[in-house]
């Protein structure tokens, strides 16, 4: 669904705080892809995002199981998550998997192992866009899903599994020894079970009051599902940061429509200036950080997810160095008719070429 205007109101997408990070929304980033995917993206003014499901790496999604141990490592359990053994955590991961759709940038420019192994047939092409506006298609996306608001006046959220864009965000990997990294958070959480049973710490009815060390474990281990997403060690050549879309739903979304008509901000265009600053709600639709949303059902879920993507949106393509001549020439003529800078990559270039002075010259 697309959204009706260009002006929207995306401030809320430019404040990511990326902690730890050298990030900025002028920092350039990268993607090799097939020609294609590029195309699209340029004729149709769409980013595909795939489903984090169809990834072959099995921790994808292991945020979840993290923040869950995390959370629980005052013995309380693991609360909503629901994994309380390994089958049970499985099911949790692969609902997490399911609903969420990524794209992987890189911030490194130059790769041949990224030329490698996303350019198998020598035609691929790298393409360039910025931090920046990856968080305004992170926006759009988020406004282009909940304008069914306003474009079905009879949609109920209220009874209908309706997958909505209930998170967007644009964040760095964070690589970690992922097995050493859960295995010290499950033994927290067995240890801090332990403490709360053998000493007490809260009368019944009470809530817990923990030791000083135990909060401090907690903000420890905060950081890691805080700022970023986690992948393990062995990718950490991808130096990735990642777009994401969550869908879920639950039947409270359905709220937003009454909130919407008692403000009055149903009778103007949802994304007219200032209608949705009218909400207290602002930070539920905007922000999109509704991490309390169900998971949706399988079946109700796509392959793919499309999101908003101007013109402008890919600054620069570079062509793969080893494609034949007439492929990449065609594709330069192509690129160029879209106003888009062809760059030319010097990954495969003999570093000894165009010296103007050698050794024995000097």
């Amino acid at each position: 669904m697309q959204a009706h205007r260009d002006d929207l109101d995306l401030t809320p997408f430019l404040r990511v705080p990326f902690l730890r990070s050298d990030l900025t929304p002028a920092t350039k980033v990268y993607r090799i892809t097939d020609f294609f995917s590029v195309a699209q993206v340029l004729e149709q003014r769409r980013l595909h995002l795939t489903c984090m499901h169809s990834y072959s790496d099995v921790n994808e999604g292991v945020d979840r199981l993290v923040r869950a141990l995390v959370l629980s490592a005052d013995g309380g359990g693991c609360g909503p998550f629901g994994a309380n053994d390994e089958a049970s955590t499985k099911l949790q991961l692969e609902q997490e998997r399911r609903g969420r759709f990524i794209g992987c940038w890189s911030k490194n420019p130059e790769s041949h192992a990224m030329w490698a192994m996303y350019s198998p047939d020598r035609c691929s092409v790298r393409m360039q866009t910025t931090i920046g506006k990856l968080q305004e298609a992170c926006g759009k996306a988020a406004l282009a899903s909940w304008s069914v608001l306003q474009d079905d006046p009879l949609f109920d959220l209220a009874s209908t599994p309706f997958p909505m864009v209930v998170e967007s965000t644009v964040l760095p990997v964070l690589y970690e020894d992922l097995h050493h990294l859960i295995g010290r958070l499950a033994r927290r959480k067995r240890l801090a079970k332990r403490l709360v049973k053998s000493k007490r710490l809260f009368k019944e009815g009470q809530p817990p009051s923990f030791p000083r060390s135990m909060l401090k474990v907690q903000q420890k281990w905060d950081r890691y599902f805080k700022d970023g997403f986690l992948k393990d060690s062995a990718y950490a050549y991808e130096d990735e940061v990642r777009i994401s879309v969550r869908l879920g739903w639950e039947p409270s979304l359905g709220d937003m429509r009454e909130k919407l008509r008692q403000l009055g901000a149903m009778d103007e265009p949802l994304f007219a200036g200032g209608a949705l600053d009218k909400l207290d709600a602002k930070a539920f639709v905007l922000q999109t950080r509704l991490r309390v949303t169900n998971d949706v059902k399988a079946e109700l879920l796509p392959a793919h997810y499309a999101i908003p993507a101007d013109i402008g949106f890919v600054e620069s393509v570079c062509i793969d160095p080893r494609a034949a001549k007439h492929k990449a020439d065609f594709m330069k003529q192509f690129f160029e008719g879209h106003g888009v800078a062809v760059q030319r990559s010097k990954s495969f270039d003999a570093a000894y070429l165009g010296l103007s002075a050698y050794p024995d010259d000097v």
